[in-house]
């Protein structure tokens, strides 16, 4: 073989190399989510300089969008809660989702612990007295306040659509947030996480719409309630039976609940199952769902971001059945500050699916459309929702 044509050929062979890379590099890239996020955005706030994560998806409605902040729990920090470093994270599932949805998603960093100072561990002041590895002082409340109302401002957020959730303190925020908030958060989300025993919190003005999702076998928040097994210092909470009670009773839902299984998943969860609570009928549209995770711990349960033995070694038993990002989602989407959400729902390109019309008024008396102009013909399938009792 002459230079020639060995010149040729490695020639060739190069080019088909970087094509090859070429190729490689651009499927590589591919974001899971084509929105963006903003990481470590400080803001100053009660001679505190926080920070803040956040998402927003690529190529917003200019309608206005819901607002869903999702809270990290004690001892981590808003990077892990939107899977920034590389762990297992259930809840940056709730990105994909505000992509596909539309909406933006805030994860907000609590503050050190004042008697162990770590700035990758991060902690709430939610309503428990007796936890110590915060800082009583801090206002958190007034700092997520504070969020809301930039976001308010910079965004075109639907002031009804805003929403929080979070696991284990993170929830427990979230539900100080349902005391402290609910004139202005329309449903709150609550894994691994009871009310407090000892609460500084004294009770919300507004029923408000309650997820609580906790494992029958969480050693460190108990589905028994007391001081965690693990850590006392988190302080004491009441059980998750008492919690359902509150809320049930706060919102003036339906004491006997809808009661279903959720089907066992393709995975191996150690033999864990999923229990659906529905108290339905609230006050306002209100409801209280309980998902119980018979044999879970203190992990969020999840179909594709599944922790390593380790971490169920520590603290328990993860849930495969379901995907704990969608099913608050599924919650969240149905509910708007004073009352259930309205809904028309494209399926199947020409079927329309009308969701809890009467909304928030009366529907006798009132005439209510649908704006379908823009609808292909086809078949239509209304649904009407029987009004909330008040």
């Amino acid at each position: 073989m002459d230079y020639s044509t060995r010149k040729i050929i490695l020639i060739v062979t190069v080019i088909i190399v970087i094509i090859t890379i070429t190729v490689a590099v651009f499927l590589l890239i591919i974001p899971i989510q084509a929105g963006t996020v903003y990481r470590d955005v400080p803001i100053e706030h009660s001679g505190r300089t926080r920070t803040y994560n956040y998402f927003v998806p690529a190529n917003l409605p200019a309608s206005p969008v819901p607002l869903v902040f999702t809270i990290h729990g004690g001892g981590i920090n808003a990077d892990q809660q939107f899977g920034l470093t590389g762990t297992k994270a259930p809840y940056k599932i709730l990105l994909d989702i505000a992509e596909q949805e539309k909406f933006i998603v805030v994860a907000p960093d609590g503050t050190e612990n004042p008697s162990d100072p770590n700035p990758e561990k991060l902690y709430w002041n939610d309503c428990r007295a007796d936890m110590t590895l915060v800082n009583k002082s801090v206002d958190d409340v007034g700092f997520i306040e504070t969020l809301i109302t930039l976001f308010l401002h910079n965004f075109n957020i639907d002031p009804n659509r805003i929403y929080a959730t979070g696991i284990s303190n993170g929830g427990g925020m979230s539900l100080r947030l349902a005391i402290d908030l609910s004139h202005k958060i329309a449903a709150v989300a609550i894994l691994s996480q009871g009310n407090a025993n000892n609460s500084v919190c004294t009770g919300p003005v507004n029923p408000i719409p309650v997820l609580l999702m906790s494992g029958t076998a969480d050693e460190l928040n108990q589905w028994d309630g007391g001081y965690s097994e693990i850590e006392s210092a988190r302080g004491s909470t009441k059980s998750i039976p008492d919690t359902v009670a509150f809320w049930v009773n706060q919102n003036g839902a339906d004491t006997v609940p809808e009661v279903t299984e959720i089907p066992n998943g393709p995975y191996n969860d150690h033999g864990t199952t999923v229990t659906l609570y529905d108290y339905d009928n609230g006050i306002q549209g209100t409801e209280v769902l309980l998902y119980k995770v018979n044999g879970g711990g203190h992990l969020e349960p999840s179909l594709t971001e599944q922790y390593s033995d380790t971490a169920e070694a520590f603290l328990g038993n993860q849930n495969h059945d379901i995907e704990t990002a969608k099913e608050v989602w599924k919650f969240f989407k149905k509910h708007a500050l004073n009352g259930p959400v309205s809904s028309v729902t494209l399926i199947g390109g020409n079927i329309v699916s009308v969701e809890d019309f009467c909304l928030l008024a009366p529907c006798i008396g009132v005439t209510l459309t649908i704006p379908v102009a823009t609808v292909t013909t086809g078949i239509y399938v209304t649904r009407i929702w029987p009004r909330k009792k008040q």
